[in-house]
């Protein structure tokens, strides 16, 4: 969930279907977040990192970590299929990205209805 935009860990933090499953609002599902990431081989400063900006190394290899490992916590569904669209040389946007954002939009039209009255 917005992988692009985020730190690997925050992405994870964030995801509903994580938190479900690893129960990240006690504390040892947040120690199960923090040995999953441990499993897939990617250091806790560079989980933290945003995710452009991470070690290519492990970027490259971090979907087959992920679903290699991802069995053994119960995450038999982390991954979703989606598609990109690009827009220039660097904008992507992709279409799980942009429906989280639209539902965030709806869940809190107080801020939206605040934006749209500043203009």
């Amino acid at each position: 969930m917005l992988l692009r935009h985020w730190t690997l860990y925050d992405s994870l933090q964030n995801s509903n279907y994580v938190v479900q499953k690893m129960e990240l609002w006690k504390e040892p599902g947040q120690e199960t977040l923090r040995r999953f990431i441990a499993s897939i081989g990617c250091p806790l400063d560079q989980a933290k990192q945003k995710y452009s900006f991470m070690d290519p190394k492990i970027k490259r290899d971090l979907k087959d970590r992920v679903l290699e490992k991802c069995e053994n916590f119960g995450l038999h569904e982390i991954l979703n299929q989606t598609f990109v669209r690009q827009s220039g040389s660097q904008t992507q946007v992709s279409a799980i990205d942009t429906s989280y954002a639209i539902t965030s939009l709806l869940e809190h039209p107080t801020k939206l209805e605040e934006a749209f009255a500043e203009k």
